[in-house]
């Protein structure tokens, strides 16, 4: 998935009739009702709402207004914060990563599921992140980065977004998932090195 960092959400139409006449460009910020400009991802549903993933919280844009989301549960322990990615499950729930957990959330802003898996108590530079999720038909595959020591793995969850396995890639650079077809998982690290991991056979294949 690309990140969108240090960036003013940027919505443009285009009118077309019988050739291109214009682009018209249109610049969202505070005073629209965005939480953050500090944009890290975003994702279309199918219903044409964009959901935004900021530093701030997440929002939606239905192309006139933004709403924020409270991410709290109900033990209240889960305030509002980053978040670095925002895909659907099957059922076009919200899987949001942030950090040290994954939430489950439907689209009206009810959260239906919390997985932990780091400490709870959020300390800069021990947590744990969960994103570039690819679904496949048994769960997800992912990329787990770990800040405390700065390595990446390889890991799958099941639909329950519970780790199930996790393939260690050391300490590198960077990790971005591409695309999983035909049981290969393609994905890029270190930003120009193109590898490719059998998951069924549990192998990085040169």
């Amino acid at each position: 998935m690309n990140y969108y960092t240090n960036l003013l959400i940027i919505i443009f139409s285009l009118s077309l009739s019988s050739r291109l006449q214009a682009t018209d460009w249109n610049l969202y910020g505070f005073e629209m009702g965005l939480s953050h400009r500090n944009v890290l991802h975003i994702n279309q549903d199918d219903a044409g709402f964009l959901w935004i993933g900021t530093i701030n919280g997440l929002n939606r844009f239905d192309g006139y207004t933004f709403r924020k989301y409270d991410l709290q549960d109900s033990t209240g322990k889960y305030d509002a914060q980053a978040v670095y990615e925002v895909n659907f499950d099957e059922k076009g729930n919200l899987i949001l990563s942030l950090n040290n957990r994954l939430l489950r959330m439907d689209r009206s802003g009810n959260i239906l599921q919390v997985v932990d898996f780091g400490a709870t108590q959020f300390k800069r530079g021990e947590e744990r992140l969960i994103n570039n999720l690819i679904r496949s038909e048994s769960g997800w595959w992912a990329v787990l980065k770990d800040a405390s020591d700065g390595s990446f793995s390889l890991v799958e969850l099941n639909k329950k977004l519970e780790i199930i396995y996790k393939w260690d890639l050391g300490l590198i650079n960077q990790v971005s998932l591409i695309r999983l077809d035909q049981g290969k998982l393609f994905f890029i690290k270190n930003y120009n090195e193109l590898s490719t991991f059998d998951v069924l056979k549990r192998i990085i294949e040169q």
